[in-house]
């Protein structure tokens, strides 16, 4: 035998309701699906060219460079924000070392500046370099 469901006005608003819902999170669940998506192939895409690109790296600097420290550094940077990332800069603090020279070389080890915290290792640095 057929049953014959009766829906009553509150029953068919409910039922209205639940559709209604059901197609909005179709929808932003769609629209989060096609974000990921984009995101992964950003993801991607930069995963690839991080292997294409091997970061140059900057010339060691001396207090003899025609360079001024400070604009040594924003190339500095640069590179550590390709090679590293920026999410620790203070890290960066380590990497300087191997890249100094000389009188300038002498001062980062007197400082033990490869634990200094980024920015007051570059003020520092760039006070006793006069």
């Amino acid at each position: 035998f057929e049953m014959a469901i009766e829906m009553d006005d509150a029953m068919k608003a409910m039922f209205g309701v639940l559709t209604q819902n059901i197609t909005q999170l179709r929808l932003a669940n769609e629209a989060q699906a096609a974000r990921m998506e984009k995101l992964t192939e950003e993801l991607t895409l930069s995963r690839d060219n991080k292997l294409r690109f091997k970061v140059i790296e900057p010339v060691k600097y001396s207090l003899d460079s025609t360079i001024k420290l400070q604009d040594y550094f924003v190339t500095f940077e640069i590179f550590c924000a390709a090679q590293y990332g920026n999410a620790n800069k203070d890290a960066w603090s380590a990497a300087l070392g191997k890249f100094l020279e000389g009188d300038i070389s002498q001062a980062y080890i007197g400082l033990e500046g490869g634990s200094m915290l980024w920015e007051d290792l570059k003020t520092t640095l760039a006070a006793s370099s006069g």
